[in-house]
């Protein structure tokens, strides 16, 4: 019952924060997975020990893992952006005090989107460059493994 009481208590608040030009994303992109993902890896000869065969076959997985997970990143970094540029733009009807104001803020608001959309386009890019680079250097490592 208290929770339902909250819950009214907070719907019954939504127009007044509205009208007073305070909406915000739900989220933001350090809500997502850490997507420097490579750096926080074990070490390139730490599958030496499994042999040749095996040893290649652990690295190759582990590269594709963290692609994985940088990507990962980089989907639920994009939405954070959207989401919070949806609300940015509705934001800027409730602010902007004329038609010229408003357009402003709109033109604004997308730029600062398509700047965050290509930040982390270069950052996922890195990032998955990154990942093949250490699969690359721990199949190396492997080449001298024992039998």
């Amino acid at each position: 019952m208290k929770r339902t009481a909250t819950l009214v208590a907070l719907i019954a608040s939504l127009p007044v924060l509205a009208r007073a030009g305070t909406l915000s994303g739900l989220t933001t992109a350090d809500s997502c997975a850490y997507p420097f993902v490579s750096s926080a890896m074990a070490p390139v000869d730490y599958f030496f020990d499994a042999g040749p065969k095996v040893c290649k076959s652990l690295c190759q997985r582990a590269a594709s893992q963290c692609k994985g997970y940088v990507k990962g990143y980089a989907s639920c970094a994009g939405a954070s952006y959207k989401n919070g540029n949806h609300y940015a733009l509705e934001n800027c009807a409730l602010v902007s005090a004329s038609p010229a104001a408003l357009h402003d803020c709109r033109d604004a608001v997308n730029a600062s989107y398509k700047a965050q959309k290509g930040d982390l386009a270069e950052l996922a890019s890195g990032q998955v460059d990154a990942c093949a680079q250490w699969g690359k250097d721990c199949v190396a490592a492997c080449v001298g493994a024992p039998l």
